[in-house]
């Protein structure tokens, strides 16, 4: 009777596709003398979780659990060096899939909450309500990837420590902020600071503030689109964006589009910006000279 018991417990835990519920079951009828090992045996190739996780659960190894897990995060770090995307992805999904399945007991241990997030922080969606709430933890796995805030409680999203982690890792990551937050001007300086166009996502308090907007642009030119109409205008601003990227002229005050200096340095970066300057610099001949390595190329990019 107990190992009857036990059996329906593996069905239920499992949740073994139906394949490998029919090989599972040529294994039961047959008998069991290693309930765990057969059934390890019946799902190894498939696509179902992987019964390790389970094995050790039943076991109440949890030291095994935590460094089966720190494994499996250095397969995917080494199949992601070696370029083996293919086997990476595998792996990540196999780490989500297999840590989905663990025990409710197991998810509301920090430890091995801790040992999960530091591999993938995204792991922190699947732990219990405390433990996503242990600013801990929530520092742990925002640091190794910024776009877990989003799975933290409230209250982390809108503490600043935990928000600052979040977007220095991950610049987007200030949508997921609380609204206090967003408006911070470290927590956004420290977002554009990591990814330019995270600017789109700050108040208009912001786009209009120098410091902020200057390391936006500097980090991604394209992101002057986003800043209010007088940073627009600022040479400072526009300097660094087309330094940057020279294509982002072309979101630029009408004045420093006519400004040579502006000019030289949009189409030093890239030849094609010279459409997208007044008409006296497209034809200034010191601006002609850098749109293109041959006249005829030159030629084009005035068109």
């Amino acid at each position: 009777r107990e190992k009857d018991g036990k059996r329906r417990r593996l069905y239920t835990d499992m949740r073994i596709e139906e394949k490998a519920l029919e090989e599972l079951e040529e294994v039961l009828e047959r008998g069991l003398t290693t309930e765990i090992e057969e059934v390890v045996l019946a799902v190894t190739a498939r696509a179902a979780p992987d019964p390790y996780y389970h094995a050790i659960e039943r076991m109440g190894d949890k030291e095994v659990c935590i460094a089966h897990l720190r494994q499996e995060g250095r397969e995917v770090k080494r199949l992601l060096v070696t370029e083996d995307f293919d086997g990476f992805y595998d792996a990540v999904k196999r780490f989500f899939l297999n840590f989905t399945f663990l025990s409710t007991e197991f998810k509301a241990d920090k430890e091995i909450g801790i040992a999960a997030v530091t591999q993938f922080g995204n792991a922190v969606e699947y732990l219990s309500a405390e433990l996503r709430a242990d600013k801990g933890i929530g520092l742990v796995a925002v640091k190794q990837n910024g776009l877990a805030v989003r799975h933290l409680s409230v209250e982390l999203r809108a503490d600043k420590d935990v928000g600052l982690a979040s977007v220095t890792q991950d610049g987007m990551a200030i949508i997921q902020l609380s609204v206090e937050l967003r408006i911070d001007k470290d927590v956004g300086l420290a977002a554009v600071t990591q990814y330019g166009l995270a600017v789109n996502y700050v108040p208009l308090r912001l786009k209009a503030d120098k410091t902020v907007c200057l390391a936006a642009v500097e980090q991604n030119g394209l992101a002057v689109q986003h800043i209010s109409v007088e940073l627009k205008g600022d040479k400072d601003v526009g300097l660094a964006a087309v330094r940057e990227y020279g294509l982002s002229v072309e979101y630029l005050s009408k004045e420093l589009r006519a400004d040579k200096e502006v000019g030289l340095v949009a189409v030093t970066n890239c030849g094609m910006a010279i459409r997208h300057l007044s008409r006296e610099l497209r034809e200034d001949k010191d601006c002609l000279l850098y749109t293109s390595p041959s006249p005829r190329d030159g030629l084009l990019s005035r068109m």
